[in-house]
């Protein structure tokens, strides 16, 4: 099932459980423990490559936050993207009203020939 199923099920874990728990920090130390075993499996050679990409890994992400967090900080980004969502109901809101109409324009409202009488 899942790499660590043995300890899961001596906590009474679920797969659903497990799954829900798989976020933020939690990927973040799953990585990590992955990248150590995968290092500590490995002949000398095989761990100095590993330790060197793992290092490059690390600064790559730092740099990558490095440069979004000013840019995601910014307030502009939260108009724009409000913008473009608003932009995107009106195209859909528009698209639904067109829809009804040729529908209700095709389709006239039967006339009786003669109302019931009681």
């Amino acid at each position: 099932m899942f790499l660590c199923e043995r300890q899961a099920n001596e906590r009474h874990v679920t797969p659903q459980q497990f799954a829900a728990l798989l976020t933020g920090d939690t990927i973040d130390a799953a990585f990590d423990a992955l990248a150590q075993a995968a290092h500590d499996f490995f002949p000398q050679g095989g761990r100095l490559i590993l330790s060197h990409l793992t290092s490059q890994m690390t600064a790559l992400k730092a740099n990558a936050l490095k440069k979004a967090t000013p840019i995601l900080n910014d307030p502009r980004i939260l108009e724009a993207m409000i913008a473009a969502q608003d932009a995107e109901i009106q195209k859909q809101m528009d698209a639904l009203e067109a829809a009804m109409s040729s529908a209700s324009a095709g389709s006239t409202p039967a006339q009786s020939e003669s109302a019931p009488t009681d």
